[in-house]
């Protein structure tokens, strides 16, 4: 009971010191330059924090920007509120407007055929290259997966994308590159640098050897 009433005693007092300093910001007259903060030299972002209109365009070196529409290099207006560029150009802005938006239809039909084909390869990549893992044997086909040989799936997903991977694996049959893991096998490996099942069958064949 004693440690909760210092608890609630310093949480307290930290209060008291951000109402403090918050009154203090809010009385101030003029911003560290030296402006005044008026209402014509005052901007408030959607925090309510104030922002000085004489240091922002002070501090902005550009009077005018390029539009970010590849092929259009239009210069774009300045921004009145934050002295800053806008990113397209007038016209570019006007067609970004008046472009219709993809339906939720179209999306939904699109996600259907990217899954459609995700799961046609992976169907082609286990008929190349076997329906069994190949390191503990499970042959339950929701469990496999596919597992880079020599490691390096992360990159080749972020270059390729999930059904990129698997499309390169069924253009050409590679076992040095692919092969079938579960999942359990492909997890121990990432973590552990090295499955258990092949830790154990190395130790086996060393006591069989010896």
């Amino acid at each position: 009971m004693i440690q909760l009433e210092i608890f609630l005693g310093y949480l307290r007092t930290i209060f008291s010191v951000l109402v403090d300093m918050q009154n203090q910001n809010s009385i101030k007259t003029h911003c560290p330059r030296g402006h005044e903060y008026t209402a014509e030299n005052t901007r408030r972002d959607a925090k309510n924090r104030r922002y000085c209109r004489a240091c922002t365009k002070m501090l902005s070196t550009k009077d005018y920007g390029h539009c970010g529409m590849s092929g259009c290099h239009e210069k774009c207006e300045i921004n009145k509120n934050t002295y800053k560029p806008y990113y397209y150009c007038e016209e570019h802005k006007k067609a970004r407007k008046n472009k219709p938006s993809r339906s939720h239809e179209v999306r939904t039909r699109e996600n259907a055929r990217t899954l459609e084909r995700y799961y046609e390869f992976k169907d082609q990549f286990f008929e190349m290259y076997g329906q069994v893992c190949s390191c503990c044997g499970e042959s339950y086909k929701v469990f496999l997966t596919l597992d880079h040989v020599q490691g390096g799936g992360n990159y080749h997903r972020r270059d390729r994308g999930t059904v990129g991977v698997w499309k390169d694996a069924i253009k050409k049959y590679q076992p040095e590159v692919f092969q079938v893991l579960c999942f359990n096998c492909n997890n121990a490996k990432v973590i552990m640098g090295e499955c258990p099942h092949k830790k154990q069958r190395n130790r086996t064949s060393r006591e069989t050897k010896n």
